[in-house]
């Protein structure tokens, strides 16, 4: 029996099914009609061996190789279906991908303050 009222051994099955074809959490939850964290709640009582923040490894490493060929952070999120531009940073960095600088140098400098 399900830990979850709401989630029929079927429906369990359905997510562990999509899961090992390659699907991420938000898209078997958007598949499924659940929260994202329940399905990783549900494959963790399965004891099913997950990828790091849900995301397959062939999604990972397209993420790298777009990092790599120059693409911004926020179109990779994008092209990938990906609803945090910082799960593409995380990805990017615990690669040893070294990350580039914004254009202008990153963060813009504070006003002065003047005083009268």
């Amino acid at each position: 029996m399900s830990r979850y009222p709401h989630l029929t051994p079927a429906v369990e099955a359905q997510i562990l099914r999509l899961y090992r074809d390659g699907l991420s959490y938000p898209a078997i939850a958007a598949e499924v009609g659940i929260h994202r964290s329940t399905v990783s709640r549900v494959l963790h009582r399965l004891k099913v061996v997950t990828t790091r923040y849900g995301k397959p490894v062939d999604e990972r490493e397209k993420a790298v190789e777009m990092y790599r060929a120059g693409m911004k952070v926020e179109d990779i999120a994008a092209a990938l279906g990906w609803g945090s531009t910082q799960t593409v940073v995380n990805v990017v960095r615990r690669a040893g991908v070294p990350r580039r600088r914004a254009p202008g140098g990153g963060r813009k400098p504070s006003p002065e303050r003047t005083s009268e």
